[in-house]
């Protein structure tokens, strides 16, 4: 049985959510278009699957929609995610086979939403703390050092540019990352519109990955 979203734009009464067939109130209505606002996705209940912000975003990286997953920020997708990889059920288990050994990985410094997210789950977290003669930054001589954490683990957070130091994953190390066959969650923040690798590495985690997750 297929399942159907009610609010689209062809549907005149739609009963299968709490929308109001009558519309908004026309006070209301005045007030949004003084503000010249229109109305007019507010008598459409919100899509929970964004279908069509997946198929733009799809198009935009050259990808397909099942690949993309929208969030109220990245905090919600990170304990998603956790969540997701601590099941070990699917495509992730498939792609790991530590998917369900419950320890996972943090390159820090870094935002402190990835072990709260996996200690909310009573996952194990194991901490890389990079070098601070190299203002923290992931070089490949880190790589043995991580190799070794990620025995047995699950996932790995590591985010371009790190939190708070502001380093850069280039490309070429994300992808010698990924070779390691863990899931890596490598988050790009705020600041990915002035970030040179930005690009290239959105696009590098896109070749490399694996629908599910």
């Amino acid at each position: 049985m297929r399942n159907f979203h009610g609010g689209t734009k062809t549907c005149k009464l739609d009963f299968s959510a709490n929308i109001n067939p009558l519309g908004l109130h026309p006070a209301a209505q005045r007030a949004f278009s003084s503000l010249s606002l229109s109305t007019a996705p507010l008598a459409r209940y919100p899509d929970s699957d964004c279908t069509e912000l997946r198929e733009q975003i799809a198009q935009f990286w050259h990808c397909g929609a099942v690949s993309v997953v929208c969030a109220a920020g990245a905090a919600d997708l990170i304990f998603a995610l956790v969540q997701a990889v601590s099941f070990g059920s699917g495509a992730c288990a498939r792609k790991n086979e530590n998917a369900a050994s419950g320890t996972v990985v943090v390159l820090e410094p870094a935002f402190t939403e990835y072990e709260r997210a996996s200690s909310s789950l009573g996952l194990s977290v194991r901490h890389l703390l990079l070098s601070e003669q190299n203002d923290f930054a992931f070089t490949k001589d880190d790589m043995p050092r991580l190799s070794e954490e990620l025995e047995g683990a699950a996932m790995l957070f590591a985010a371009s540019p790190a939190n708070p130091s502001g380093a850069l994953l280039p490309p070429d190390v994300l992808c010698e990352i990924d070779a390691l066959r863990c899931h890596v969650i490598a988050e790009h923040d705020g600041f990915h519109a002035v970030v040179k690798h930005r690009r290239d590495n959105v696009g590098t985690i896109l070749r490399q990955s694996q629908v599910g997750c």
